[in-house]
């Protein structure tokens, strides 16, 4: 007798098989050339008997071990050897052999169950509002000499033309300006 997540299954048989991914490539002369070889899940097959029981039927065990196998549970299994996996294969046989229950068979694999590297943050942030101080804008002006005008005065200072017009709305006719007349330049 063996349990599967404490429900009883009278076992007939455990294989359990351990198995080695191993992949070969060709040569041009002699054996083949093995490269590489990985573990691959352990998987163990049960057959046995689900009888019926005063706690629950064989029917009802049947649909417990199905809702496990679609809901891919991990289940342990104790019996002659000790593993946990989920139950990737279950049939199920009714035969004149078995008065009060089923007989069945298993098919566990073991599985690995990879933690994803993303972790939330249990940390909270106080938004605040960042004051921005803002320097006062100076002034600064320029006097006018003889053969100067708007584009050579705005080469000098890094402006366009157009700027200076805007700081310096007395000026109608950018063509014309004075000599020693004060403009702005920012």
């Amino acid at each position: 007798m063996a349990l599967i997540d404490n429900m009883y299954l009278f076992v007939e048989t455990e294989d359990i098989a351990h198995k080695l991914n191993v992949t070969s490539n060709p040569t041009e002369r002699g054996i083949d050339l093995t490269d590489h070889a990985e573990r691959e899940p352990i998987e163990m097959s049960v057959t046995g008997m689900l009888l019926d029981s005063e706690k629950s039927s064989a029917y009802e065990q049947y649909t417990k071990l199905r809702n496990w196998q679609l809901a891919c549970k991990q289940v342990k299994f104790v019996g002659r050897n000790v593993f946990t996996g989920v139950i990737t294969d279950i049939s199920k046989n009714n035969d004149y052999t078995v008065g009060n229950g089923a007989k069945v068979s298993l098919t566990l694999k073991e599985i690995r169950i990879a933690n994803t590297p993303y972790q939330t943050s249990n940390k909270q942030y106080v938004v605040q509002k960042q004051v921005v101080t803002t320097k006062p804008v100076t002034a600064v002006y320029h006097t006018t000499k003889k053969g100067e005008n708007l584009t050579v005065i705005a080469k000098k200072y890094g402006t366009t033309v157009n700027n200076l017009m805007a700081l310096n709305p007395s000026i109608k006719n950018r063509n014309l300006i004075y000599v020693n007349q004060r403009i702005r330049v920012k």
